[in-house]
């Protein structure tokens, strides 16, 4: 049985907003500031790039347990025996990501509020990402965001946990929890931070005043 997994501070290591530095150079300061998540996101990088610079950054999580969830792309993950994969409606299906990766795997998938989300309450994955969740220049291209009101709206329709991604920051981070969010999702708001983990612990603080929420089981 899988361990019972906090996702409360969910960082997206995002190649593209990290720029010229090495990943480890945001995800290790990060990690010492409170994230109890990784994400890898990497778009530009071809398949085995991605897959090296994700061996490089398990050797970091796993002595610290924290879980390395790969961004789209299936075969990744698996290669590198990664702790799951988040999909979207343009990527590999999330029953294909389960025959694959297997019964003990983390897989998330991205709802967003302008497509027929609803039938994705029934999908086997292990939570729910509403992207965007607020204005975000990380996720382009969208022609709206849930906002708190739709945060509420998803939280009364299923029991998964649910996951706010895009436009977290200090601002907004106590509200989307309060909303009903089990965790946040956040990108440019570490990945960009001058000080990592200073931005990241600050951000922990404000997650550990707000209700009790659930991790991945």
């Amino acid at each position: 049985m899988r361990r019972k997994t906090d996702m409360r501070l969910y960082l997206i290591a995002d190649v593209n907003s990290i720029g010229e530095r090495d990943p480890l150079e945001v995800i290790v300061p990060a990690i010492e500031g409170g994230v109890t998540a990784v994400q890898l996101r990497a778009k530009n990088l071809n398949r085995s790039q991605f897959s090296s610079l994700a061996a490089r950054i398990l050797t970091v999580l796993r002595p610290k347990e924290v879980p390395l969830i790969i961004n789209d792309d299936v075969q990744v993950a698996f290669e590198v025996r990664a702790d799951g994969v988040h999909v979207g409606k343009d990527d590999c299906s999330s029953t294909e990501a389960r025959e694959i990766l297997g019964p003990k795997a983390i897989i998330g998938y991205s709802i967003e509020n302008d497509d027929p989300w609803k039938s994705a309450l029934s999908y086997p994955v292990d939570y729910l990402g509403l992207s965007p969740t607020f204005p975000t220049q990380t996720k382009s291209g969208f022609r709206s965001y849930w906002g708190l009101e739709g945060l509420r709206f998803v939280r009364g329709q299923t029991s998964l946990p649910l996951i706010a991604i895009g436009g977290i920051s200090m601002d907004n981070v106590k509200s989307t929890l309060d909303a009903g969010a089990d965790g946040v999702a956040v990108a440019s708001a570490i990945c960009m931070a001058v000080d990592v983990e200073k931005t990241t612990r600050s951000l922990r603080s404000a997650i550990e005043q707000a209700p009790v929420v659930r991790g991945i089981s």
